[in-house]
């Protein structure tokens, strides 16, 4: 039996926080970057279970649960 828990922070980069128009191409969509985005907090739960019933082989049964506090995501309007 395995158990894990940990917690971090997912940062904002440059870009998504600069309110300037910018197109990475010609005719590309225009990304406006949000100056109110805040840190993302991140807790990650992992359980795993492993049983070996026979030599050489194995049965695992895992969960694995991602919880992000203020995510950080792209929103395109038309």
């Amino acid at each position: 039996f395995r158990a894990s828990y940990a917690e971090t922070i997912a940062r904002q980069t440059f870009r998504e926080l600069t309110p300037t128009f910018q197109q990475e191409f010609l005719g590309g969509p225009i990304f406006i970057g949000n100056p109110q985005l805040r840190i993302s907090e991140v807790r990650n739960y992992d359980l795993r279970v492993d049983y070996q019933p026979t030599r050489g082989s194995l049965l695992s049964v895992s969960y694995f649960r991602k919880d992000i506090k203020d995510p950080i995501e792209y929103v395109e309007q038309v």
